[in-house]
């Protein structure tokens, strides 16, 4: 039960700092909704691929870096950053489910 209510104050949190950063943007307002949108995006599926245990380890420092990224102005680095860590957590559900397909070809006497 801890560890949803870690999740969502993570996600809270990292809501919050994008506001921030939106109220202190000084490139275009297209860069701040497209880091928004992947913000929400990238902290829902990373979330999800937390709860089912195949996150990688690197991808929730990489949205952090972003969102500092973003609170110093530069978003289109923190888009890029967003936007690799969203792709980590689509590999990481492939490499998840693949391994676990692999798991029915042991015999039952290895298991």
């Amino acid at each position: 039960m801890f560890i949803h209510h870690f999740h969502a104050l993570n996600i809270f949190f990292l809501i919050i700092l994008c506001q921030f950063t939106h109220a202190n943007e000084i490139l275009s307002v297209e860069h701040s909704v497209e880091y928004e949108n992947l913000l929400l995006q990238v902290t829902q599926i990373h979330t999800q691929a937390k709860l089912n245990h195949y996150a990688w380890r690197d991808t929730g420092k990489m949205i952090i870096d972003a969102s500092k990224l973003a609170h110093q102005g530069e978003f289109m680095q923190a888009n890029k950053l967003l936007r690799q860590a969203y792709q980590e957590c689509i590999l990481a559900e492939q490499q998840s489910s693949t391994q676990s397909d692999l798991s029915e070809l042991i015999p039952y006497y290895l298991k």
